[in-house]
């Protein structure tokens, strides 16, 4: 038969939407809002038209979210096309896809290229074959009533395909700032696709902040992801570049009984102008119950730092870190953001369990 056809205006008028039940919110939220809605369909699947929201404005507090116009369509054809048109943000979907179905696709392809020692089903039943865009125009005063401790720059940018039927998928991703409590990632890049059963990506960003101090600069992320295994390249910078640098690669694996083996492979160390080695045999062995340290041990001359032992909740778990003839400034690129700074040189061995911390006996001053 006909598919049953909606179409009305409503006007809503200081909804208080906590006390009745409609949101877990402060009580003081209420909605306002002019509301056109032309639509034709049963089911998420078929529906099609539009929905518009004309002077949305939710309360909370002494806070505000104002939508000047909010226009969600749907049309569906020889390819289907979904958009969110505001000031706040717009999202395009073009494709075969079912709305219901495209967060379950998108999440089986990432199993099929992201290291998981956990099996899921993958389910190809329905095609979902898209491309997509969201512009992420200026969302902060939303962000600043439901997630306050997270900013994000306007015309933050995502867009990429999926074919779930293939098993591929790209990925592009451009943000000026990202902010998430003290941490602040400035000038964000990202680029991926699918190949031969991987996932190869670049990112890129200019640099961290903690707490308003440059931790990290000019960080370049090159890797390749697969279902078992994971290959990255870093390189990033101190403040000073020159004397702090690095450039290394992790490689991981994930292992049918359950851990997950890292291990890094430094190509270049620089830090506070000295050259640093890694023991080629180190490596991290990680699962649910701790990670366990094998032959940490960092050399820069006659300097030594070695970090062995086990992390975890058992109190019979050890951690040992040993120095020798260590120069604690090295430490103060770090330390910055606690407004402190190390002299002195380090040696002596500390030990930490769940029972027991040590203390390391050294000649080492503290200045703040």
């Amino acid at each position: 038969g006909a598919l049953p056809e909606m179409q009305f205006i409503s006007s809503i008028r200081t909804a208080k939407l906590t006390k009745l039940k409609l949101i877990d919110r402060d009580v003081t939220a209420d909605l306002n809002a002019e509301l056109s809605i032309d639509l034709v369909g049963n089911s998420i699947d078929n529906i099609q038209g539009t929905i518009s929201a004309d002077e949305l404005s939710y309360k909370e507090k002494d806070k505000s979210i104002d939508l000047n116009q909010l226009d969600i369509v749907s049309e569906i054809g020889k390819q289907r096309i979904f958009k969110i048109n505001s000031n706040i943000l717009s999202c395009n979907l073009n494709g075969q896809f079912n709305l219901d179905k495209v967060v379950a696709a998108t999440k089986t392809v990432l199993n099929n290229y992201i290291p998981t020692n956990t099996a899921t089903e993958v389910s190809r039943d329905v095609s979902q074959n898209f491309n997509f865009k969201i512009d992420i125009i200026d969302i902060q005063h939303v962000l600043d009533v439901f997630l306050p401790e997270l900013k994000i720059a306007d015309h933050t940018i995502v867009s990429g395909s999926l074919n779930s039927e293939a098993f591929q998928m790209s990925l592009s991703a451009k943000s000026k700032e990202i902010a998430y409590n003290d941490f602040t990632f400035h000038d964000f890049k990202l680029e991926g696709k699918t190949n031969n059963n991987s996932f190869q990506f670049q990112t890129y960003l200019d640099s961290i902040y903690v707490e308003d101090e440059l931790m990290v600069g000019e960080i370049k992320l090159d890797g390749v992801t697969r279902y078992d295994s994971a290959s990255i390249n870093v390189e990033l910078a101190g403040e000073n570049k020159k004397i702090n640098n690095a450039d290394f690669r992790f490689d991981t694996k994930y292992l049918s009984t359950g851990y997950t083996t890292l291990k890094i492979t430094p190509h270049h160390l620089l830090v506070n102008g000295s050259t640093w080695s890694l023991n080629n045999e180190n490596y991290l062995l990680i699962d649910s119950t701790g990670v366990l340290l094998n032959k940490f041990d960092f050399n820069s001359e006659d300097q030594f730092v070695g970090i062995s032992g086990i992390l975890s909740a058992d109190s019979s778990a050890k951690i040992k870190v040993k120095f020798d003839n260590f120069e604690a400034g090295n430490l103060n690129d770090i330390l910055r953001i606690y407004d402190a700074q190390l002299t002195g040189i380090v040696d002596g061995e500390a030990e930490r369990s769940e029972e027991h911390t040590s203390e390391l006996q050294s000649p080492c001053n503290l200045v703040c």
